[in-house]
């Protein structure tokens, strides 16, 4: 019972001396407990389990063992065991992670060394405890999550336990047997003679343990060895299975891929099509509207020749109104000598000239208004003359940066499309086309800015012929009156 354990471990507690021979502390450890269970698939086993474990215990503690406790009532079936020292035992030598940790602190390890000892000595416990009990039941020492180890290779592992343990549990039931004839044999003998010859039997049953433990160890081993060969390389298989599975995925995906591009492709292609088409309408457009200019420009040039003649005509005809109007200042310097010879002509004559400068300041007035007038005019004329160049080269930029972007984009689309001869004809028509627009444009503006200068000389030259037009017709009244009076001589005849 836990009870009865525990009060021997006081017992023992209140005896025990520490290392340095004084009396054990309160918190001191005076009792050894452990827990014994199994797993979920070796239930069957536990009624044939515990009473080995039990043994055991007795075996490796003897009457230090007190008590003994098995518990149903969780998920898995166990036992609670209790181990107290006799009067006069060190508790550390019961420990076997204690007694190392001691060892290695009196050997003056540090406390990192002192705690490697502590671990290493409870792994060689459980070890031990598994070759002693746990493996002749076909259990293994570590579980496959401990081991990493492939669930086949688990499989083979505990099918070679289980083979182990029924060869141990054999070779077990040949020795029992063995010894048992061995006492049955020797019951005549004498003690000395039953002890060499149960020492013999010991010792051959000894031989019979290790020849079995060494053939179930080879066995094990090459069946181990097998399965792990069979499944490293059925691992290999799976790998190249999923490395092939992942090619297969990156074709699939590839295969995708390309359908999309070649789709985006041909569509590309249908939109350079179009685009290539509309380019060629435009150039055509282009070129009708280069021929139009061309057409345009040929009349302007007709035009500004008409107008240049025009313009020559109107020069000669100021000449001849010039050397009119010499001839006429002439003979008003005749009339002029013819009126002085007269005083009362002269009267007449300086009130009639009053008469002229009053007409004279009229037609002054009349020909600045017709100046400002012209000049309004030729204001306009400028001003549309500008607006007409303004437009042409907006438009030839236009048209530049028009032809130039189509040409560089049909020469992109042209080489996409693999028509590069189209857009070399193409190029070279544009080109053409441009230099004629420019040459027919620089043409125009020069007729036009030599029609302006013309046209302004002609205004000029027809305002002073129509001044002196002017004066004639207000000095006709004057010569006419001059001419009917008495004794003065006939003027030529205008």
């Amino acid at each position: 019972m836990p009870s009865q354990a525990v009060k021997r471990a006081e017992q023992w507690a209140a005896q025990a001396k520490d290392l340095r021979g004084s009396k054990l502390r309160q918190d001191g450890l005076c009792i050894l407990a452990g827990v014994v269970s199994i797993g979920a698939d070796d239930l069957e086993k536990w009624d044939e389990y515990k009473k080995a474990v039990i043994a055991d215990l007795l075996a490796q503690h003897g009457d230090r063992l007190h008590s003994v406790v098995e518990h149903n009532d969780e998920a898995y079936p166990h036992l609670h065991y209790y181990i107290v020292p006799k009067d006069g035992e060190e508790f550390n030598k019961l420990h076997p992670g204690l007694a190392a940790k001691f060892e290695a602190k009196h050997a003056k390890k540090n406390t990192s060394e002192q705690n490697i000892e502590y671990k290493a000595a409870m792994v060689n416990f459980q070890t031990n405890f598994f070759e002693r009990v746990s493996r002749k039941f076909g259990m293994l020492r570590d579980g496959p999550k401990k081991e990493r180890v492939p669930r086949p290779v688990w499989k083979a592992q505990q099918a070679a336990a289980k083979r182990d343990a029924a060869m141990m549990r054999e070779t077990e039931a040949k020795c029992q047997a063995l010894m048992l004839e061995a006492l049955e044999a020797t019951a005549g003998q004498t003690a000395a003679e039953r002890v060499a010859a149960l020492a013999q039997l010991k010792n051959e049953m000894e031989t019979l343990r290790a020849d079995n433990a060494r053939v179930c160890e080879a066995d094990t081993k090459a069946k181990l060895d097998q399965v792990k060969a069979e499944t490293q390389a059925a691992a290999i298989k799976l790998a190249e299975a999923k490395q092939v599975k992942q090619e297969a995925e990156a074709l699939k995906a590839g295969a995708a891929a390309t359908a999309a591009a070649a789709v985006q492709t041909k569509q590309e292609a249908e939109a350079l099509k179009a685009g290539a088409a509309a380019t060629a309408a435009a150039t055509v457009q282009t070129k009708q509207e280069a021929e139009a200019l061309k057409a345009g420009a040929a009349a302007t040039a007709a035009a500004a020749v008409q107008t240049k003649q025009e313009a020559e005509a109107l020069k000669a005809g100021a000449a001849a109104t010039a050397a009119a109007a010499v001839q006429t200042k002439q003979e008003a310097e005749a009339l002029k000598a013819g009126a002085a010879a007269t005083a009362a002509a002269a009267v007449q004559i300086k009130q009639e000239a009053e008469a002229l400068r009053a007409g004279a300041a009229a037609t002054a007035a009349a020909a600045v208004q017709t100046k400002q007038e012209a000049d309004k005019k030729n204001m306009e004329a400028d001003a549309k003359v500008k607006a007409v160049k303004d437009q042409a080269a907006v438009y030839i930029a236009k048209t530049k940066g028009e032809r130039a972007t189509a040409r560089q984009e049909g020469y992109a689309e042209g080489v996409a499309a693999g028509t590069p001869n189209e857009v070399k004809e193409l190029k070279t028509e544009l080109q053409k086309a441009d230099e004629r627009t420019t040459r027919n444009y620089n043409l125009a503006i020069e007729a036009t800015r030599r029609a302006a200068v013309w046209e302004q000389s002609d205004k000029q030259k027809s305002s002073e012929i129509a001044g002196l037009k002017g004066r004639l017709q207000a000095l006709t009244p004057a010569l006419q009156h001059n001419n009917a009076a008495p004794g003065n001589a006939p003027s030529p005849r205008l």
